[in-house]
């Protein structure tokens, strides 16, 4: 309601409601309710390429937002072409972190559409720019060895399924254990390090390893952005 009355009082074009819809749009994100949050999203993206222009570190912001949202309803080719286009606006500011940031949405988002051997080199660009950044040391190993799975997973599909021996699961918890130590136990990266891992153990039939991952995957999601995700 309140956020209703500000859009009539300022206009539909105003800044000051982009900032509005963009706040909303992420709470209901982190709340798991996707299609409340993407016309937000939309509505406050939409003002911003009107106000800022399309390469403004503001319409950037959400775009990755959106990006995100997309990935998780299951539209990831939208969603790389908004975070190619984050990684491409935040390449030309100073701020690596945030750039490394878009460029692992990238890859993810890659490695979701099955395209893995198209995801390395973003992730390669994300940990350089990690490396010119204090206190990434974690995130960075994590970024290395996700990298590391990755290869070897690409080499595996070609040569036959030697996944296990290439130690694809060794690299996958390496960057999970890297993951948790950066950012906890709770965080909803450290979720998606455990939903990776589990899908791993599962397609090599290691029930129990995959059921235990699950199962942090769904605890996280639970408590701490109660998802509602049918994925999930």
């Amino acid at each position: 309601m309140g956020y209703q009355l500000r859009r009539e009082g300022l206009g539909a074009d105003a800044p000051e409601i982009a900032e509005g819809a963009h706040n909303l749009a992420l709470t209901l994100l982190e709340m798991g309710y996707y299609d409340r949050a993407e016309p937000l999203f939309r509505e406050a993206l939409e003002i911003r390429r009107k106000v800022d222009g399309v390469d403004h570190p503001a319409t950037a912001s959400i775009e990755f937002g959106l990006a995100w949202l997309l990935g998780q309803k299951g539209a990831p080719r939208e969603a790389e072409s908004l975070m190619e286009h984050v990684v491409s606006v935040r390449a030309r500011g100073q701020d690596s972190r945030q750039l490394a940031y878009a460029q692992i949405g990238v890859a993810m988002l890659r490695i979701e559409m099955g395209e893995g051997e198209q995801a390395a080199m973003p992730l390669l660009m994300a940990q350089w720019n990690l490396t010119r950044q204090e206190g990434n040391r974690d995130v960075e190993r994590a970024v290395t060895e996700f990298c590391r799975a990755e290869a070897k997973e690409a080499v595996s599909e070609t040569i036959g399924p030697v996944a296990v021996e290439l130690g694809v699961g060794v690299h996958l918890e390496e960057a999970f254990s890297s993951v948790q130590q950066a950012l906890g136990d709770k965080h909803i990266y450290t979720g998606f390090g455990h939903y990776l891992l589990g899908e791993y153990y599962a397609e090599h039939r290691r029930t129990g390893e995959a059921t235990r991952h699950f199962e942090s995957c769904w605890e996280i999601a639970r408590e701490q952005v109660a998802l509602r995700h049918p994925r999930i």
